[in-house]
């Protein structure tokens, strides 16, 4: 999507409110960062561990996994067949997140398509999902756009790019429990005001897009690569214990969520910022998450989860019961 027109055309869109971005020449420096993520996808499978030792040579390879398969290729790489259905709905949906997203047509009707190209593979829809096509889509193909967000979809983020995402639901309780274990005061503090799915969206489904400069959006979605799932639980923690003290000192809701967004009505001058976003980063890489104890976690609020979910459906068939047995003064 990079060309001479396009920051002129975005440069006020809301894509780039919290780009960090103040000039194509920055634009185009990130594009090569980005590029380099396309390799990662070809190294980065669903082990951590084997991820973790194959991080230096994705490192490596990266350039040339990208150039392998560049756009000038005659025959760009899908992720396969597509699958799925587009239907008028979601068609509908697409075209309001492209408005959102983008002031030019042309650029509109770019996202429009990538949208439709990634749902062919993946069934589903999520916003947060479309942010991350939104910013992939600056930079790269269509096709490596698409296998990109399928290997997220299938390996790190799997069950999140869904209009009912009940992995993130179920992710964002397990932080909650692994952040008991570091901070229990800051863990209490939070659960007293709000429940995690209310804020770990942005960081975990959008990939912190309208969260942290593009500079750090491409750093994090790396991590992702080449780290696995368990840095985005490490980058939650961090985050969290990063503004403790600040959270424990607010009792208001909406300048908690504030400050779980990075907005920039609690946010220093932009030219202060960067130890913020660097800080949260250095912490993220100090925070070590053990799989093992995030899969037994992720099993027990499953069953947690699922328990609920029987409970309110045996509620509902209570209350239609008890519903039928009204008698309407008409039937008398």
């Amino acid at each position: 999507m990079i060309n001479s027109k396009l920051w002129e055309e975005e440069r006020k869109s809301s894509l780039f409110n919290r780009s960090g971005v103040h000039s194509e020449d920055d634009l185009l420096s990130l594009r090569r960062k980005v590029e380099a993520l396309v390799g990662r996808n070809e190294c980065a499978g669903e082990d951590d561990i084997l991820s973790s030792i194959m991080n230096y040579v994705c490192k490596l390879m990266s350039a040339c996994n990208w150039w392998s398969s560049s756009p000038s290729s005659d025959e760009p790489l899908w992720p396969g067949e597509p699958r799925f259905e587009v239907s008028e709905e979601n068609e509908r949906i697409f075209r309001l997140d492209a408005e959102r997203t983008f002031i030019s047509e042309e650029n509109r009707a770019v996202l429009c398509r990538n949208l439709t190209l990634v749902f062919r593979h993946v069934g589903d829809y999520h916003q947060g999902e479309g942010f991350v096509i939104a910013f992939l889509s600056l930079f790269l193909p269509a096709a490596e756009v698409v296998r990109l967000v399928v290997h997220l979809h299938e390996n790190q983020l799997r069950g999140y790019f869904s209009c009912t995402p009940e992995a993130y639901v179920r992710d964002s309780r397990v932080l909650m429990r692994l952040l008991k274990g570091r901070n229990e005061e800051l863990c209490k503090h939070l659960e007293g005001l709000l429940v995690p799915e209310t804020f770990c969206s942005k960081w975990f489904i959008g990939m912190n897009v309208h969260v942290l400069p593009f500079e750090y959006v491409v750093k994090y979605i790396d991590k992702v690569l080449s780290e696995g799932e368990r840095y985005i639980f490490s980058f939650g923690l961090a985050f969290l214990l990063f503004h403790a003290e600040t959270i424990l000192g607010c009792n208001d809701v909406s300048k908690v969520l504030q400050l779980l967004r990075l907005d920039d009505a609690i946010l220093p001058p932009e030219n202060e910022r960067e130890a913020i976003y660097s800080g949260i980063m250095k912490l993220a890489d100090e925070t070590a998450v053990d799989i093992e104890q995030l899969s037994s976690l992720r099993a027990e609020v499953e069953k947690e989860l699922q328990e609920q979910k029987e409970a309110r459906e045996r509620r509902m068939k209570e209350l239609e019961g008890s519903d039928d047995e009204i008698v309407f003064s008409d039937e008398e």
